[in-house]
Formats: structure tokens, C-alpha cells, sequence
């Protein structure tokens, strides 16, 4: 096979990419956070900690292979596709399962850069002991197989579609799936292998308590043994069966995950071979897809909506007559929904209050990420440029695409707040932090469109966007908190002194100015930018 051209010419563009420097960097960034935090406690003996530490930064790996391998991966077929560069690959000598080999290859060596990034830390567990060989060698096995299986599901993900979004949505879900999948299957096999069931360690249980145990033997992280070096402690109790068992699973891990690689290789480049010809969709897929997604009920209300629309502002028209927003707004109902029904089911009945905060944070990274991802698509593909040759003004594009951005987090924050409102109407006091955290948040959200849309034009890569949008808008509360006391002390000076949580009330108030000062202030640049039509002088988004 001749891999070397393509590899060749991927290493020289990724080296030029400052994405990898900031991956090295945070991996070790995090390493040595995780260590930070765990050598906090002076009273617990060396060898717990060692063991502590080691179990923590194998979940950092391996929770950064199976999110970072997939989404590094996600755009290295659909970019070649989307610019029109997979067709000059083929005018070469090159083959269709060479290209592929290339692009699996390195982009499985940036993940590995982020691996070898955090292993110079792992030599102080070693140091501290407490790990025995058996951990060392599960933890490289895991991790290996995981980096070969979570490479293969992006590379599959990127030769679905040519869109950035959904190839990164796909290879994310991929990968979550593969991981539960590769769980299961080193659970049945050490149960075959093993050749019976402890009823100790295999008891019937729900299935949140099999994904926990699943888990266990994937991450060596459960709550009972407070972070133990699990699978010493596991295996040192069961019968002898399953500590051989075990050994041979690790040994077969990689094998499987190879074979698996191997399939999806050929998969892809029989896809990929297929691609370059962009033939329209064929018949059976047009039925699928107008089985789908055409419109059932409310045709005409659509239809009227969809008129009304375009005489009021295209841009909404665009995201409205959109399949995959719809898709996308109402897929984040349906996970809200869902999420919340699995936290009452598993609380008996009652939902803790952090459920409630911790998904209001998950819809404001979303709504960040697809603000800094707004103008993105556009301009790859030169329509920017077109909509700023319109007669469109600067403002009818940014309440366009902010109504827009709006509009696709709505159906879920609606459910959100009534499940909210249900379960706190009768414990107000209980309540009130739901409500502040909820008021910071939404006020949050209200101003993340225009700061997420004017670094989408700044910042080159989608990544450090979404994190200073998140900074900005989400981290300023972090800013502010040395400012609280005064504010409340000039709050007394005016004589406000009746009021409960008074310096709460006036850390709220600092934090919310702040975040609309960010908000206008991201909207009066913006909207200078626009007026000024010259976005072609700005940097391009070269992807991650």
C-alpha cells in the first residue's frame, strides 16, 4: 500500500494547525489538575493516593480518547468532499483504501500526541505504589482499544456527510455508543471465559446498576471504593477463574478492536470511492426521507409560517423550512425530557436540584456551540459573502440568526422550566437557588447568539470560540465574586438593608450587568462588521 503520500502530506497540515499545540497543553494542563487535587489530602496513606491518582487520570484518558479521537476525526473525508479536493486525490495513483489508511493513521497519532502528553505524569502514581502490574497492563489495553475504536467510528462518522455539524454530532454519538457496546462485550466475555456467574459480582440488578458496573471495568472508578485501584481490588476477590478470564480479555481487546478497524477500512473507502462521482440521491433514499421528515399534521399553518417568514426576515426562513433544525431542536427536548424522567425514576419520585442546573448548563454549551458555529458553514461555502451582497441589513441578519438560535433550544428549555415549576411550586425556600441559578442562565442565554456569533468571525477555530464564548458569557460569575461584598456594602450605604441573601441578591445583579456589558457590546462590533462588508479580510475557520 502506499500510505506515505498521504500521510506525508496530512502531518505537514496538521503540524501548521495550532489546535494540536492547545491539545498537548491540556492534556497535561488537566493531569496535573487531577494530581493537584488528589495530593490535597495530607491523610491518606502513599499507596491509596498512588492509587487514587492512577484510576483519575486513566478516566482523564480515557474519556479524552473516546470524545477527542472522534471529534479530531470527525471532518478529515467530509472537508475533502465539501471542498472538492477528494476528486484530485483520485487523479493520483492513490487508492480509495490508501487515502483512508492515510487520514486513520494520523489522525489516530493526534490523539496518541495527547496520550503521550499526560503519561510523563503518570510516573508519580508508579512513584507513590499501590499499582500492581495488573493495573498498568489494563489500563494500556483499554486505552489502545479504545484510541483504535473511537479512530475508526470518526473516520466512519466523516464519510456519512459532508457537513461539518453532523459529522461531528455522528462520530460524538458513535463513539458514546461504541464505548457502551465495547462495556458490555468484555463483561460477556469474561463471563464466557470465566465459565460461570459469581453471583457476588454479577447480581441482578437494574440497569443503572449494570452501566455501573460496566463502567467499573472499563474506568476503575466506583463510588464504593473511593477511587481504589478497582481492578486489583476486584479481581483479588473473586475466584481465580475470573482473574484468568480477565487476562485473556485484555489480550483479545485490542484484536477485536483491530478486526473492527479493519471493517470499517473497507467500509469507508468502498464509500469514499463511491463519493467522488456525488451522484443525486437515489430514489429510495428521496422516499425515505419524504416518509420522515415531510409534514404530517399542520402543513398549511407550516406553510403560512414559512411566508411569513421570508416577507419578514429570510434568515429565520432559511432555519424554518431547515430539516436538520428541526431535528435539532427537537432532539434536545426529547434528551431535557428524558433525562428528567430518568432522574425521577432513579430519586424515587423526586428530582435533585443540581439535575435541574446541570442541564440548564448543557443547553447553554449548545446554544454557545452553535452560535460560534452559526456563520461557519456559510462562509466555507462563499454564501456569506453573497448574504452580505444582499439587501439585508446588518440587523436583520443578526436578530435573523439570534431568533434563530433561540427558536432551537425553546421546545427544551419549555420543558425544562415546567418540570421546574411542578416540582418547586410548594417548596419556595428549596427553590430559591433553582431560580437564581436559573435567572443567571437565561440571562446567560440571551446574550450568548451575539458574543458566540461575533468570535464565530474573530477566532479562527470552532473550539477556542466556544470556550471564550463560554468564558464570556458563563465564567464572568467567577470574575465577580471578590466584587460582591461591596456591592452589598454600597446596597447598605443607600439604606436597601431589609432585603434576605442581600449580598447574594447583589453578586446576581453585578454578574447580570456584566453579562449584558458583554452581550451589547459583542452586538455593536458585530453589527460595525456587517455595515462595514469586510469580512473577506478576516481569518478563515480552518477545522479542528
Amino acid at each position: 500500500m502506499n500510505v506515505l503520500p498521504v500521510m506525508q502530506r496530512e502531518l505537514r497540515a496538521e503540524a501548521r494547525r495550532p489546535v494540536n499545540n492547545w491539545l498537548r497543553f491540556l492534556g497535561a494542563a488537566s493531569a496535573m489538575g487531577i494530581l493537584a487535587l488528589a495530593a490535597g489530602d495530607q491523610k491518606t496513606p502513599a499507596a491509596t493516593l498512588g492509587a487514587q491518582m492512577f484510576v483519575r487520570l486513566h478516566l482523564l484518558i480515557l474519556g479524552g480518547i473516546w470524545l477527542l479521537a472522534p471529534a479530531l476525526t470527525a471532518d478529515c473525508l467530509s472537508r475533502e468532499r465539501r471542498e472538492g479536493t477528494l476528486g484530485l486525490l483520485f487523479l493520483t495513483p492513490l487508492k480509495a483504501i490508501e487515502i483512508v489508511t492515510g487520514k486513520m493513521f494520523v489522525n489516530a497519532w493526534r490523539t496518541f500526541v495527547f496520550w503521550l502528553a499526560v503519561a510523563p505524569v503518570m510516573t508519580l502514581p508508579l512513584l507513590l505504589g499501590g499499582i500492581t502490574r495488573l493495573d498498568i497492563c489494563t489500563a494500556l489495553a483499554l486505552e489502545m482499544t479504545a484510541l483504535i475504536l473511537a479512530v475508526s467510528v470518526g473516520v466512519l462518522a466523516s464519510s456519512l456527510s459532508t457537513s461539518w455539524a453532523r459529522t461531528m454530532l455522528l462520530s460524538i454519538l458513535l463513539s458514546i455508543l461504541t464505548a457502551l457496546v465495547f462495556g458490555i462485550l468484555i463483561s460477556l466475555a469474561l463471563e464466557v471465559q470465566a465459565g460461570y456467574r459469581d453471583p457476588t459480582l454479577w447480581e441482578e440488578s437494574t440497569w443503572t446498576e449494570f452501566f455501573e458496573q460496566v463502567m467499573v471495568l472499563q474506568t476503575g472508578w466506583d463510588h464504593g471504593w473511593d477511587y481504589d485501584s478497582p481492578w486489583s481490588v476486584l479481581f483479588a476477590v473473586v475466584p481465580i477463574a475470573y482473574r484468568i478470564a480477565w487476562r485473556w480479555t485484555l489480550a483479545e481487546s485490542p484484536i477485536f478492536a483491530c478486526l473492527v478497524a479493519w471493517a470499517i477500512l473497507h467500509r469507508v473507502a468502498l464509500r469514499t470511492q463511491r463519493a467522488v462521482r456525488e451522484d443525486d440521491p437515489s430514489p429510495a433514499r428521496t422516499r425515505i426521507e419524504r416518509a420522515l421528515f415531510l409534514p404530517r399534521f399542520g402543513g398549511a399553518l407550516l406553510k403560512r409560517r414559512l411566508a411569513a417568514a421570508l416577507d419578514r426576515n429570510p434568515v429565520v426562513w432559511l432555519h424554518l423550512r431547515s430539516t436538520g433544525s428541526r431535528l435539532l431542536k427537537w432532539g434536545w427536548c426529547a434528551l431535557i425530557v428524558a433525562a428528567l424522567c430518568e432522574a425521577m425514576t432513579q430519586s424515587g419520585g423526586r428530582i435533585p436540584r443540581t439535575t435541574f442546573a446541570n442541564l440548564a448548563v448543557i443547553l447553554t454549551a449548545g446554544l454557545a456551540l452553535s452560535s460560534v458555529a452559526s456563520f461557519r458553514r456559510e462562509r466555507e461555502s462563499g454564501m456569506f459573502d453573497l448574504m452580505l451582497a444582499s439587501p439585508l441589513t446588518p440587523r436583520q441578519i443578526i436578530w435573523g440568526r439570534a431568533v434563530v438560535l433561540w427558536e432551537q433550544i425553546l421546545p427544551a428549555t419549555l420543558a425544562l422550566v415546567m418540570f421546574a415549576v411542578l416540582y418547586f411550586h410548594w417548596r419556595p425556600r428549596a427553590a430559591w437557588g433553582v431560580w437564581v441559578t436559573a435567572t443567571y442562565l437565561a440571562n446567560a442565554g440571551l446574550m450568548i447568539p451575539f458574543a458566540g456569533m461575533y468570535l464565530s468571525i474573530w477566532i479562527r477555530g470552532i473550539v477556542p470560540a466556544w470556550i471564550a464564548c463560554l468564558a464570556l458569557t458563563v465564567g464572568s460569575s467567577y470574575a465577580l465574586q471578590p466584587v460582591a461584598p461591596w456591592t452589598a456594602m454600597l446596597l447598605r450605604f443607600f439604606g436597601i438593608t431589609n432585603w434576605e441573601n442581600l449580598p447574594q441578591y447583589a453578586y446576581l445583579a453585578a454578574v447580570l450587568l456584566l453579562q449584558w456589558a458583554v452581550g451589547g457590546f459583542a452586538y455593536y462590533r458585530l453589527h460595525r462588521l456587517l455595515a462595514s462588508r469586510q469580512i473577506s479580510g478576516l481569518p478563515n475557520h480552518p477545522t479542528t
